[in-house]
Parts: C-alpha cells; sequence; structure tokens
C-alpha cells in the first residue's frame, strides 16, 4: 500500500511541478516577454520557416533516412558556421589525441585489445596540455611546430597495422550505434531535438565580446601569434597567473587554423557533452524518445547558450564531470587501467582550468580508488604496471597542479588572486577577494531566486532564465534515486551535490552552477521509470518536459546582455564586424595598433580593460591592473602623466569618446586634459580613439571662437534662445546649429563654458559631420563655471558639418564661450 501512495505521489509530482512554475510565471511582477523582439524575431522566425521546408524536402525525397539527412543538414550548416579551417584543425588535434592515448597504451601494454577512444583521446590530450602548459611561456609555440607534432602520433599509428585494426574495429562499432539512433522510430522527436541543437550551437556564430574574452583569455593566441610565447605578468593584468589550460586549447587551435577557433572548440566541447549524457541516459531503462525529449530540454537551458558564445571554463567543466561519471562507471562495471587513467586525467584536466573543480577532482580520484579496491584489481599488477601507473599519477599531478605551482613562483600566492589574505602577494590587495554581487546567503530564497530572479545571481538581463526543470523537476529525481535505488544514480547524485554544495553555500552564482547541470538533466530522466509501464503518464511526461523547454526557449535571450540579436545574424561577416565595433571597438583596435608598430604599449581607457588582442603590453587603469594602477593613482598634473607615459615608453593612449564626464573623476578628467593638449588622434573604431602622445602641445588651427555671442547671424535658430551680456541662455525648446566646413583637417578640438541653474541639468556638446557620423556627449552640471574641453578625430571624407548648441535641462544653461579648431 505504501509503495501504491509514493508511486501516485511521484506521478503527480512532475505535473504539479509544471503547475507550480506556471503559477509563478502569471503572478510574477516582472515583465514576462522575454528578448525575442526586434531583428532576433525576424531571424528565429526565418529559422523556423527554413528548417521545416528542409523538413518537408527530405520527407519527399529521403522518407527512410529522414534522421539522417536532418544531421547532414545541420552539420554542414555549424560546420560553415564554426569555420573551414577551424572545424579542421579542431579534427586534426582530437584525432592526434586519440592516437597519442593508443600509443601510450602500447607502450604501457594496457588493455590495448580495447581501443576505448574516448579514453585513449582524454589520455592523449593531457599529455598534450601538459607538455603546452610547461612551455606556454617559452618561444616554441609556432603553427609550423604544431603541425609537426600533432602529426607523428598519427603517422605512427598509420604505420601500425595492430593499431589500425582495432580503429577500424572500433569504428565499424560507433558507426553501428550511430546508426541505431538515427532509425526512423521517433522523427518527431529527433527533428524537434536538431531543431533545438542546431538554434543552440548557432551561438557560436556570436563574435568575441564578453569582457573576459578580450581581458584575459584571447592573450594566449594573440602572443602565442606575435612573440611565440605567453607573458604572464600579473602586474598588468591580474588574472594572467590564474589557471588557463582552457584558452590554452584557444590559443593552439587558432594558431592551427589562423583564426578564432572559438566556435569550433566549443562545438567540440558541446557534442561531446551530449554524446556523454546519451552515455548516461543509456543507463536508464527509457526508450530514444524520452531520451531525446530529456535532451532536448537541456538544451534549452539558456546557460547552455551562454557557454557556447565565450571561452568561459563552464562548458569544459560540465564535460569533465559529465565524461568522468560515465567513465567511472564504466570502471565499476568493467575495471580497466585505461578508464582509470582516464578518470584520473579527467578530474586533472578540470582542476588545471579552475579552482572549485577541486570537487570534481577528488570525487573522481576517490572514486578510482573505490573501484580499483572493490575490483580487487591492483592484486594482479606486477612491478612493472606499479611503475607505469605511478608514472602516470604523476603526470595527472602535474597537469592539476602546474598552473597553482606557477602562480605561487610569479606571485607567492599558488591561488592568486584569490585568498591574498592569507598569501599577501605583492601583486594584489592583501584581501580574499570575493564578489559580494553574489553573495545572497546559502537559502531556500537564494535557491527560488536562482530561476525567477536570475538577474540578481548573474549578469543577465531577465529574471526567469536559470532553466526551470532545476527548478522542481531535479529535486523530485533526487528524490526518486532514494526510493527506486536505479544502479549507479546514487554516484550521480553523490557527484552533483559534491559540487554544487560547497559552491552554493559560497558563492550563489548561477553560471558556477552549470558544470553539474548536465548530471541532474540525466537524473530527472528517472521521473520516467516511476510510471515505467503507464504509456499515458510517461506521454504526459514527455509533454511537460517540452512546455518546460518552451519556458526556457521564451526567457533564453535574458541570459546574457548580447542576445537581443540573433546568432543567425552573423552568417554575415558585415554584422560581425558591426557587432564588434559597437561592443568591443578595442578589440578591432588592438589589430589596426598591431600592424602600425610591433609589440606596441597601449594605455587603456580608464576601467575598459579589453587589450587581449593587443600583442604588446597593456596598461590599465581598472581593478585587473594593480601594479600599474597604484602609479597611475599618484598622478598631479597634465605634465607628471605625460612623463610617466614617457618613462613607460607608451606608443598610444585610448580614449572612449562615450565616456560620461563627471567633474569628481579626475582620472578620467586628466587624461582628457593631456589629450587635449599633447594628443594626436591617428585611429578610431567605434567610440574608442587612438592617440599618440606628442612632446610639445599640438598647435590647431581656430575654425570659430565665441567668447561673447553680440548675435546669432551664424547660427540657425530653433526655439528662442536669449543673449544676455557676453552670454547666451539657451532652454529646453532651444536648438543653435552652425554650418562648418572640416574638409582641411583631420581631427578637432572641441572647447565650451557654461554654468547651469541645476546640477542635475546636461550641455549637449553635438557635432554632426555630415556622412552618419556624430560626436555627442552629455556633459554634466556643476556648481560654478563648466569648462570642458576634448579632442576627437574628424571621420574620413567629411565636409559640410554641423555644429549644434542644446541642453537637456529643466532650467536654461547659460554658455559663455564656444570654440571649434581643426589640425
Amino acid at each position: 500500500m505504501l509503495k501504491n501512495y509514493w508511486e501516485v505521489l511521484f506521478k503527480a509530482a512532475p505535473f504539479g511541478a509544471f503547475l507550480v512554475v506556471a503559477a509563478c510565471l502569471a503572478l510574477s511582477p516582472h515583465d514576462l516577454s522575454g528578448t525575442w523582439s526586434g531583428s532576433a524575431s525576424r531571424y528565429l522566425l526565418g529559422y523556423l520557416c527554413i528548417s521545416f521546408a528542409v523538413l518537408g524536402f527530405i520527407r519527399w525525397y529521403f522518407p527512410r533516412k529522414q534522421n539522417l539527412a536532418l544531421v547532414f543538414c545541420s552539420g554542414i550548416f555549424l560546420f560553415v558556421a564554426a569555420g573551414f579551417m577551424q572545424v579542421l584543425s579542431v579534427i586534426f588535434v582530437v584525432t592526434s589525441c586519440g592516437c597519442l592515448g593508443l600509443l601510450i597504451k602500447q607502450l604501457l601494454n594496457f588493455d590495448i585489445e580495447q581501443p576505448h577512444f574516448i579514453a585513449s583521446t582524454i589520455i592523449g590530450a593531457t599529455i598534450y596540455i601538459l607538455l603546452f602548459n610547461a612551455l606556454i611561456s617559452t618561444p616554441v609555440h609556432y603553427q609550423l611546430l604544431y603541425v609537426v607534432i600533432f602529426s607523428l602520433p598519427i603517422i605512427a599509428v598509420l604505420r601500425s597495422c595492430a593499431l589500425m585494426q582495432l580503429l577500424s574495429t572500433s569504428a565499424q562499432w560507433q558507426l553501428g550505434r550511430i546508426n541505431n539512433e538515427l532509425q526512423p522510430a521517433g522523427r518527431k522527436s529527433f527533428f524537434t531535438f536538431i531543431l533545438v541543437f542546431t538554434c543552440i550551437a548557432a551561438y557560436i556564430l556570436f563574435p568575441t565580446v564578453n569582457s573576459d574574452e578580450n581581458s584575459v583569455h584571447l592573450a594566449v593566441w594573440t602572443q602565442f601569434n606575435a612573440k611565440a610565447f605567453f607573458n604572464i605578468a600579473p602586474e598588468i593584468q591580474i588574472w594572467s597567473a590564474a589557471p588557463i589550460t582552457l584558452a590554452l586549447a584557444h590559443g593552439i587551435l587558432s594558431l592551427l587554423s589562423g583564426a578564432d577557433a572559438k566556435g569550433a572548440l566549443n562545438l567540440l566541447l558541446l557534442l561531446f557533452l551530449l554524446g556523454a549524457i546519451s552515455k548516461l541516459l543509456r543507463l536508464l531503462d527509457i526508450n530514444r524518445t524520452e531520451k531525446l525529449a530529456l535532451v532536448t530540454l537541456f538544451l534549452s537551458t539558456p546557460l547552455l547558450a551562454f557557454a557556447v558564445v565565450g571561452l568561459q571554463t563552464d562548458l569544459f567543466l560540465a564535460l569533465m564531470l559529465c565524461t568522468g561519471c560515465a567513465l567511472l562507471i564504466d570502471l565499476i562495471e568493467s575495471y580497466r587501467i585505461t578508464t582509470a587513467i582516464a578518470v584520473i586525467f579527467v578530474g586533472a584536466l578540470a582542476l588545471s582550468s579552475k579552482l572549485p573543480a577541486v570537487t570534481i577532482a577528488g570525487c573522481l580520484f576517490i572514486g578510482v580508488i573505490y573501484a580499483t579496491l572493490k575490483n580487487d584489481a591492483y592484486k594482479n599488477w606486477s612491478h612493472r604496471v606499479w611503475i607505469a601507473i605511478v608514472a602516470c599519477l604523476l603526470v595527472g599531478a602535474a597537469v592539476a597542479f602546474l598552473p597553482y605551482i606557477r602562480a605561487y613562483m610569479i606571485t607567492g600566492n599558488p591561488v592568486f588572486p584569490l585568498y591574498n589574505a592569507i598569501f599577501k602577494s605583492e601583486f594584489a590587495d592583501a584581501t580574499n577577494f570575493k564578489d559580494l554581487r553574489w553573495t545572497k546567503g546559502a537559502t531556500l530564497a537564494s535557491f527560488k531566486g536562482l530561476f525567477f530572479d536570475s538577474e540578481s545571481f548573474v549578469e543577465a538581463d531577465n529574471n526567469f532564465v536559470g532553466g526551470f526543470q532545476y527548478f522542481l523537476l531535479a529535486p523530485i529525481a533526487l528524490a526518486t534515486v532514494i526510493l527506486l535505488r536505479i544502479k549507479h544514480m546514487g554516484l550521480l547524485l553523490l557527484l552533483s551535490l559534491c559540487y554544487l554544495l560547497p559552491l552554493f553555500f559560497s558563492l550563489q552564482y548561477l553560471r558556477y552552477f552549470f558544470a553539474a547541470m548536465p548530471l541532474l538533466s540525466v537524473l530527472i530522466g528517472l521521473l520516467y521509470l516511476v510510471g515505467k509501464k503507464d504509456g499515458a503518464y510517461r506521454k504526459w511526461l514527455s509533454a511537460s518536459l517540452y512546455a518546460t523547454t518552451l519556458i526556457n526557449f521564451i526567457f533564453l535571450p535574458g541570459i546574457c546582455w548580447i542576445f537581443f540579436v540573433s546568432p543567425f545574424s552573423f552568417l554575415s561577416e558585415k554584422n560581425r564586424e558591426q557587432a564588434v565595433e559597437i561592443f568591443m571597438p578595442e578589440q578591432q583596435l588592438n589589430r589596426e595598433i598591431n600592424k602600425m608598430k610591433a609589440n606596441p604599449t597601449v594605455l587603456f581607457a580608464i576601467n575598459r580593460a579589453w587589450g587581449a588582442t593587443l600583442s604588446g603590453q597593456p596598461i590599465y587603469n581598472a581593478w585587473g591592473g594593480k601594479g600599474y594602477r597604484r602609479t597611475l593613482q599618484e598622478w598631479g598634473s597634465v605634465d607628471e602623466l605625460r612623463d610617466a607615459l614617457k618613462k613607460w615608453h607608451v606608443d598610444f593612449v585610448y580614449w572612449d569618446q562615450k565616456s560620461s564626464y563627471k567633474i569628481n573623476d579626475w582620472r578620467k578628467n586628466l587624461i582628457r586634459d593631456l589629450l587635449s593638449t599633447y594628443g594626436k588622434p591617428v585611429i578610431q573604431n567605434g567610440a574608442v580613439i587612438a592617440f599618440t602622445i606628442a612632446d610639445s602641445p599640438i598647435s590647431y588651427h581656430e575654425i570659430f571662437s565665441y567668447n561673447n555671442f553680440p548675435a546669432l547671424d551664424d547660427f540657425r535658430v530653433v526655439g528662442a534662445p536669449q543673449i544676455e551680456g557676453q552670454s547666451i541662455k539657451i532652454g529646453k525648446q532651444d536648438v543653435l546649429s552652425k554650418s562648418i566646413n572640416l574638409s582641411a583637417f583631420n581631427s578637432f578640438k572641441y572647447s565650451v563654458e557654461f554654468s547651469c541653474e541645476a546640477v542635475t541639468d546636461s550641455f549637449v556638446a553635438h557635432i554632426d559631420f555630415g556622412n552618419g557620423d556624430v560626436y555627442y556627449k552629455l556633459l554634466n552640471c556643476h556648481e560654478g563655471v563648466v569648462s570642458y574641453t576634448e579632442t576627437g578625430l574628424i571621420p574620413v571624407g567629411t565636409r559640410e558639418s554641423a555644429v549644434a548648441l542644446s541642453v537637456s535641462a529643466e532650467q536654461p544653461i547659460r554658455v559663455h564661450k564656444l570654440s571649434l579648431a581643426g589640425h
């Protein structure tokens, strides 16, 4: 009777959970419209129309091979999206890793009759990561050298008849399994899976415009290209001494392909992750259609779309945790030394990429020990086997701890810049760094907030992007682990909780929890086993999962500030370049500066520490550049600043023309005064201008200058501005404009003096260059007379332009002086 009671309860739970989520959304005071709007909606609608048209074509011409044809179409699209050379480089490196692993297995004589290509690939990748991580600051990172190194294992395997036979057998077995998965059964669910997968994978098309990538991660590839080594300089960028294994992999692949391989790398990680999830789902007695429903639900998790956009470690850690779990289950079922080594290496790779992965590495290592003792495998090991295993353990330890040893040697803090109150490195403040934005307390309210107030727990633009299946379905699934006691599901639960709980109790940052979400998605599959023989229940459960998928998808764009643009729009290279110019102008500006001067030194605009694509030395006046920032804060005058830049051999100074003006922002105002006196603008991208600094003040030719306003004959007047004495009062409805010819000049100097009745008002500095480019800035009022001067670049081809005077103010603003000069 009790058993029947629990069965009824758990059968009702998924639908109750869905109703609770629906009710919470309906009653929420927040905007429920999501962010599918404008161009994003049009591109999405176009994608859906094309997808259904392709499906109709396939059903007409390939009725028996529909699933295979869908995979082919999706693969071709993603191949083009990721880039031809980038995808080939990824395939080349993965093949080399697998071949190197096979050669090591043959050398150690471990399980040589079993190719187990995944384990071999992990072993080979670990060896490569150890080699290149150890040599990261040595000038050996050349494209040709990488081609030779990665080619050698492939050539060696091709020359071995025994290994080729093993690979052939393994390939036939894998193709047979793939063919079985692509059988015509479950056509609707398979089409839905391909539709969602392709849409999510398309986010690899987004250009790399995230802050972290442009401050740290892209630096490895940039410096490999420019100097064949990576300079770890914590005084310049505080995170450069942190573990950078994933950035290293990206740098190697990009160097090989000659272009940014972020898309191809993330597509590879995503495909491997889905393969690991599928492997774990095979442990459950559910059919192919139900597996596809679970995988599709995971794909709809908004954090996944965010993970495939950049070079953060979230996707990589999710793959390591999921793959490690799958291999550990294989190890417990059928003990092989190769699998044991692969599990240890998975933990080592995870730890070498991010400190929170220490729980992953620890759990996997303990799991290997448990499997070894459980199977009594060690009793039959020879002396030679023991030596080989100890050597592999040392390799794993070296991979895991090398980044921390290197950080200790450079900074005196092995986990720099974390816990610096303990280690007191001179390169950072003696405090334990913690981002207080994500410290909300480990409470049930915080757990609910992850899903219904997401923007308080991650850098999101929407409150509903946590992935609703993890709100109620995952806890119910955890309860079924206890109820049903399905073999190995307890291991998935243990690994998930060992990773999640320490994080949740220390920092409630939603993005960090993503690594465990694939395992939780597998555990949700346990809900199918509650009604194992109830076909109607299983169909309704699948319907609930697809409904949750739709809810996730509606709010998906809110997970990232740039997702108001559809990924499909970036099939156009022009759109990609325009997006970079708008969102991360420093990226393209750095590349132009690299061409103008070898190994340039650049002072970046305040709080814009985005010099990862600069081949030379960036200097930051931001939190990430502690070493220079201490000195920069000592500036007292324009001449002192110029002397400091000359001492540091600064070639260029970046200035953000959109930066706001505030009287108390003395550092920014000092830089602006320097550039207005000694700066010569040479190149501009978006709102950011690169200046060179001259030894003497730049001489400007006066175009016009008004120290008083005796008449307005030169101006086109809208409204009724009033001349009072030598100044003019401009109200909210007044606009004055003056036509000028700037064809003889390359740069301008704009100067204005004004005073306000209310400090909350603003004067509008405005030059319309007549070709679509505009200089526009709100100048905030303060007590007394506001004096503002700024230098900028005149767009090429500018002829007839107009200078406008207007205000954003409730009270009139009095303008005393206005002048414009050209150079």
